[in-house]
């Protein structure tokens, strides 16, 4: 291979290299920018769930509040969370049961009167 070959093979893999760098951190900051917007999505409606869990919340009424369709705001919040929305809204009414059993007196308080507060409607799935 003459110098001249040499030099210019070298100043093609520097250029590839630039070209390489100057592409993934357009790349990453793209793909930061969505994640970010995602990750807020997904934090709204999370904060949504435990402001109303106790009353029936549907996905429409998710939706609506957050201002986006129903499939981003499903696949935001199980990117972010790794969970479905109703997983989680599943999730946070038997810990908030679990509380209020764990610290209810049996004499006050009847177990079927906590799960419906809590938003179990259906006592047989509970």
């Amino acid at each position: 291979m003459s110098k001249s070959e040499a030099g210019g093979a070298k100043d093609l893999v520097a250029n590839l290299i630039e070209w390489a760098a100057t592409s993934l951190k357009k790349g990453r900051a793209r793909v930061l920018v969505t994640n970010v917007a995602r990750a807020s999505t997904a934090n709204r409606v999370r904060n949504c769930i435990e402001e109303g869990f106790r009353e029936v919340l549907h996905l429409e009424d998710l939706c609506r509040a957050i201002g986006v369709g129903s499939r981003t705001l499903q696949r935001c919040f199980r990117e972010h969370y790794r969970l479905t929305i109703s997983q989680y809204l599943l999730s946070v009414r038997l810990h908030a049961t679990h509380r209020e059993l764990s610290a209810a007196r049996p004499q006050e308080r009847s177990v079927t009167e906590i799960a419906l507060r809590n938003g179990f409607t259906h006592l047989g799935r509970f």
